[in-house]
């Protein structure tokens, strides 16, 4: 995929390179899994971000919202499955806010996300002493 970004190396204790993608798998899962903890089935209190008597059919994607959200995009920050950079959708924001807001509107209503929106791409950023 175009515009993804590599991940650095990966050394061992000896400091030999790790290229195989198993191991490198093997080597995060096992960092990940030393630096989180086990769930305490305790749920923190989160602040509502919209008033509680709102409902769904009360929530709507307008043009402008969509537009005050794409003018507010950080520029630097990093594109999403598609490829396409925040500057471009910043950029366009006048373009894209009718058939965007459309879009989203349209896939609220009915229930149904695209596929690709369901996944992400993560990056880890590599600290510790596996990965120097």
């Amino acid at each position: 995929m175009s515009g993804r970004k590599s991940i650095p190396p990966i050394k061992d204790a000896d400091g030999s390179l790790i290229t195989d993608s198993v191991t490198r798998a093997n080597i995060f899962n096992k960092y990940f899994a030393s630096v989180f903890t086990c769930d305490d089935g305790n749920i923190p209190h989160f602040t509502s971000r919209v008033d509680v008597s709102t409902e769904f059919r009360d929530v709507s994607f307008t043009p402008l919202k969509v537009f005050q959200v794409l003018k507010h995009l950080k520029p630097k920050n990093s594109s999403g499955r598609g490829g396409v950079p925040n500057i471009l959708l910043k950029r366009l924001s006048r373009s894209l806010c009718d058939p965007l807001a459309f879009i989203f509107q349209a896939s609220f209503r009915s229930h149904v996300l695209p596929v690709s929106w369901l996944h992400a791409i993560v990056i880890p950023y590599l600290k510790g002493p596996y990965f120097k």
